[in-house]
């Protein structure tokens, strides 16, 4: 704390020996001498410091007695606290002191001062000066208008104005001072001899609206809750800011997937406010942080379909996530609430030992509202169980690694083998070797005809047999090792081996148990969290070392490690994910989610069946277990760029006028006209002769449908397709049959178009008629039936009756 006097004595200055900033010269242009005699109180922010101070109107002797002033201020320091009175108790002795010492009537002449008093009074106070933390300080800096002013009703008011001095409305001015009303409109006003603005801020100050401040808010609730504060001005507010107890304030407690608390009020007229934001003794508001939310409640439902879209009503179906054990489902059906909703579930179904459908990720966001439609498809499984050949043993031995070679369909280093629906009905050659043994022989395989069973393979261990040269080493023939032809091997007496062996197993012995008793066990270092957080969330998660990972963290206290099970579940999780990679099962990888690898997600995700068989098969050879994510990407890239090239070049080599028939064609229809094999023979006799193009005898130009678009005559399928869209026979699972098959992009488009059908809801004026414009833009469907039906409802307020597995006619008959 430190008190400064200063005034005009023959001009403006300061009195006493401390020359402090933030003081300037508040003279009005025409100062009035009625106000002599008068007193003003001022408060001043300035940086680090609130300066408290009282004016007295006086007369310049010096200055020709001219109306002047003399201030006492007091500079408190941001982390100082005095109370409202005594800084007044204090401005007011200091002022009656000097004035009594060196001020009479009113006059202030040139003096030499004795500041004794003033620093025996300092000392006073100085004992009374609380502290405050710089955490809970504030630095407010005045602005620079002209000073504003404040009338106060009574001594208790004004006591009240400097007990809470920090207030927003007193920052655009310079000042702002504090005047008793009694001088309001009289000449002896204070005001009429002291430089102000003239703007009145009576009233606008609310002394029974304290501020509070947010102490250790981050936004954060407990179990992930957040939490968002906002004030009247619909400002969301921080740790550390101030809330004011007549705010009308919103409360908002939230998390996905859960239904949020909203509380409004103030906190001086809302209970409940006061509840989840409580004031404490030190003017600080402490939020509540335990709040159990309600959860929001999805149910799924599921149809089970075969590949012709009937209805399967005895099947299986199954749900599981990364965390939790596979469950079956009952009745079609599966409620999911809280923490459920957050996981990523799959669902699949099957029926008796042949009939399997894909894994389906549920999207909670769009399948609460339609059934999942699960389709069955037929598949075999084969388990491979290879075992070692021994003779003289009753039972033999089995070997568990192994790899299997299966022709026209690759190599596996797994015990069960599936065989898809387009893989049923071939016969399979299949072979197995390990290490140390030789290849099994040849068994076959038939899915179609042989079904789910087991193939044993019986493997000999390879033969070794050891001889000694001329310079006595022993050799192992089966490495390759050649023996001098020239000088006659003898052969080692099976003693003299047995000696040798033992021997060195002695020794070997003896030298490791004096490693065990004489050297220190060495300390293994343990892997910390945040590595193994890293390595999870890299391009890298090589095999090996994910299985280290694993090993180390189990060895480490789970306990006394926050989110240890966590942690060990993704370790296991990346672990399946990069034995599916290396396995190059590419099929199963496109239901798999990457977290923190969005590129090689989103590059895996993007393939069709018929890619992940090609990429299997290029990269059968080539082992991909010491790649990264992003190496074995640009490996998948550079495999499917360099087939759709050559699928590009073979494309462009295919001429529809090609003058010389093609033999090996299947008799065509053409606008009507009829070719009949023998036709075509005899045609292809008469074009070997003359070199002429008989492969057309219509002479017409290429067929146009409806919509104007040429029409090929090998494109018969794309021609039913476009018929297809048009009429009311369409089916969702027809349609997606369509879309995964169709090449050209303007079919797949409209097959992609009428599909949202089945997610139209009824309700949504304007997503009808988004829907109803795309079909009208399209030119397949502008004519369809399925035009006629949305146009039809498109200015009703229903939700549309559909079902997955039923026809659009079916459709529009039910919403009649």
């Amino acid at each position: 704390m430190e008190i400064v006097i200063h005034g005009t004595k023959g001009g403006r200055k300061i009195f006493t020996s401390n020359k402090l900033s933030g003081l300037f010269d508040v003279t009005s242009d025409s100062p009035k001498t009625s106000a002599i005699g008068q007193s003003a109180y001022a408060i001043r922010f300035i940086s680090n410091s609130t300066i408290f101070s009282k004016y007295k109107i006086i007369r310049d002797v010096r200055g020709d007695k001219r109306t002047g002033f003399i201030a006492f201020s007091i500079f408190l320091s941001n982390n100082e606290k005095l109370s409202g009175t005594d800084i007044i108790n204090f401005l007011d002795k200091v002022s009656e002191e000097y004035c009594q010492k060196y001020i009479i009537d009113n006059n202030l002449n040139e003096v030499n001062e004795d500041w004794t008093f003033l620093e025996l009074l300092s000392n006073e106070y100085k004992n009374k000066i609380g502290k405050v933390s710089i955490e809970e300080s504030e630095n407010i800096q005045s602005g620079d208008l002209d000073d504003g002013l404040i009338y106060f009703s009574n001594n208790n008011e004004l006591h009240k104005y400097f007990d809470q001095p920090n207030q927003e409305g007193y920052i655009p001015y310079r000042q702002v001072y504090l005047i008793n009303k009694e001088f309001k409109d009289k000449s002896e006003n204070p005001l009429n001899a002291l430089r102000n603005s003239g703007v009145d801020l009576t009233g606008q100050i609310d002394l029974e609206n304290p501020s509070y401040k947010l102490r250790e808010f981050h936004g954060n609730a407990k179990n992930g809750v957040s939490i968002t504060i906002k004030n009247s001005k619909g400002r969301q507010l921080c740790n550390k800011d101030k809330i004011f107890r007549k705010d009308e304030l919103t409360v908002v407690y939230s998390k996905k997937n859960y239904k949020e608390k909203r509380i409004t009020g103030s906190l001086l007229n809302s209970e409940e406010i006061r509840n989840f934001l409580n004031v404490s003794n030190d003017n600080k508001i402490d939020v509540l942080k335990e709040v159990e939310l309600e959860s929001e409640v999805k149910t799924i439902s599921f149809e089970v379909v075969n590949k012709a879209g009937s209805r399967v009503t005895d099947a299986i179906i199954t749900y599981k996530n990364n965390y939790k054990p596979e469950k079956q489902v009952l009745n079609n059906q599966v409620t999911f609430s809280g923490e459920d909703l957050n996981e990523r579930w799959t669902v699949s179904a099957k029926k008796g030992d042949n009939l399997f459908s894909k894994n389906y990720i549920i999207d909670f966001d769009k399948d609460f509202q339609n059934s999942i439609l699960i389709i069955l498809n037929e598949r075999r499984i084969l388990k491979i169980i290879a075992k070692e050949a021994k003779e003289n043993h009753l039972q033999d031995d089995s070997i568990p690694k192994f790899r299997v070679w299966i022709q026209g369909k690759g190599n596996y280093n797994e015990n069960d083998i599936e065989f898809e629906e387009h893989e049923l009905n071939k016969s399979y050659n299949i072979t197995v070797e390990a290490d140390d043994y030789e290849r099994s022989e040849v068994q076959t395989y038939h899915p179609l005809n042989d079904g789910n069973k087991s193939l044993y393979f019986k493997l000999k261990e390879k033969k070794k047999s050891l001889v000694i040269d001329e310079k006595n080493k022993i050799n192992d023939e089966t490495k390759g090792i050649k023996v001098d032809k020239e000088r006659k091997p003898t052969k080692v007496p099976k003693f003299i081996i047995f000696s040798i062996v033992s021997v060195l197993i002695l020794t070997v012995g003896v030298w490791g148990l004096r490693q065990t008793i004489f050297k220190p066990k060495p300390i293994e270092k343990l892997i910390s969290l945040e590595q193994i957080s890293n390595y999870l969330e890299s391009d890298e998660l090589i095999l090996d070392t994910l299985k280290l990972y694993k090993v180390n963290w189990e060895k480490q206290n789970s306990n006394k490690i926050d989110n240890w099970n966590k942690i060990s579940d993704s370790i296991v999780s990346a672990i399946t994910k990069r034995e599916l990679i290396d396995k190059k099962d590419f099929e199963k990888l496109r239901e798999v989610h990457f977290s923190n690898q969005e590129s090689f997600e989103k590059t895996i995700h993007k393939l069709n069946e018929t890619k992940c068989k090609l990429l299997k098969e290029k990269l059968k050879d080539i082992d991909i277990s010491s790649l990264s994510l992003p190496e074995i990407e640009s490996k998948i890239e550079e495999i499917i760029n360099r087939q759709d090239s050559e699928k590009s070049r073979t494309d462009s080599h295919v001429n529809p006028g090609a003058k010389t028939p093609n033999k090996d064609r299947e008799p065509q229809q053409n606008s009507g006209n009829v070719t009949t094999g023998g036709a075509e023979k005899k045609e292809d006799k008469g074009s070997e002769k003359t070199g002429k193009n008989t492969s057309v005898t219509s002479g017409k130009k290429a067929d146009a449908d409806t919509d104007g678009n040429s029409v090929n005559s090998s494109s018969d399928i794309s021609s039913d397709i476009k018929k297809y869209l048009k009429g009311d026979e369409i089916k969702k699972i027809k349609l997606e049959e369509y879309k995964n098959t169709v090449s050209d992009p303007k079919i797949k488009e409209s097959i992609i178009i009428t599909l949202k059908l089945w997610e139209l809801d009824g309700t949504d004026s304007k997503k009808k008629k988004n829907y109803l414009k795309q079909i009208e833009n399209n030119s397949y469907l502008k004519n369809s039936k399925l035009n006629q039906f949305v146009k039809k409802i498109i200015d009703k307020n229903e939700p549309i009756i559909k079902n997955n597995i039923k026809t659009l006619k079916e459709i529009i008959d039910e919403n009649n």
